[in-house]
């Protein structure tokens, strides 16, 4: 009995931990005036920032790589990193129920890229892309958080995704989650020296 309840359990949240990849040439691809048309402006916004705060702040050293730059591909955000290789991060959002967008501030780390919550409610429009509560931010959010997320894939890369996630979890049990976890430190540090930095444009 219990084991047929475990199976029904994972069956039911198995539509939940399924995501949608926001391909970056729909947003190109939108209607002029839309949201999504909007949302790319507000993208490139914010690469543009991200790169100006790399190339032009002393904060921004504690970013785990020299000269990398931001860019829009056809499908991905590009991290290039100069004399090693460009990496490509892929923006995901989740399924109605995917309990890894629910704390913190809504966005989960994965080997190719971040995860984002979806909007809820009354301004949801049942589209997977357009729901994506990272295309709704603000551009100056939008940079934050694709430089942490780009700090956190490259501890990913190095240490191996099953790796990271076994010391954040073990680190987790001390220490707690989130922002208080000593794994993401780093990352986290880089986001808040960009907000700071930002503050005084």
């Amino acid at each position: 009995m219990r084991l047929r309840l475990l199976a029904l359990t994972a069956l039911l949240l198995a539509p939940a931990c399924t995501t949608t990849t926001i391909p970056l040439y729909a947003l190109r691809d939108a209607k002029p005036g839309s949201e999504l048309s909007a949302s790319l402006q507000n993208l490139e916004t914010a690469v543009g920032l991200a790169n100006e705060f790399l190339q032009g702040s002393a904060a921004a050293r504690g970013f785990p790589a020299e000269n990398a730059t931001f860019s829009l591909g056809h499908t991905d955000i590009l991290v290039t990193y100069a004399n090693e290789s460009v990496v490509a991060m892929r923006i995901e959002t989740t399924g109605w129920g995917d309990y890894r967008t629910m704390t913190g501030d809504g966005v989960h780390p994965t080997d190719h890229g971040f995860l984002t919550g979806r909007r809820r409610g009354e301004s949801a429009t049942g589209d997977d892309i357009e729901d994506s509560l990272f295309l709704h931010l603000h551009p100056i959010e939008m940079a934050a958080l694709v430089l942490q997320q780009a700090a956190l894939l490259r501890e990913m890369t190095a240490r191996g995704e099953f790796d990271y996630w076994l010391n954040y979890d073990l680190l987790g049990l001390g220490a707690g989650w989130a922002e208080n976890n000593p794994v993401d430190r780093r990352a986290l540090a880089v986001g808040h020296a960009f907000r700071v930095w930002a503050d005084g444009l």
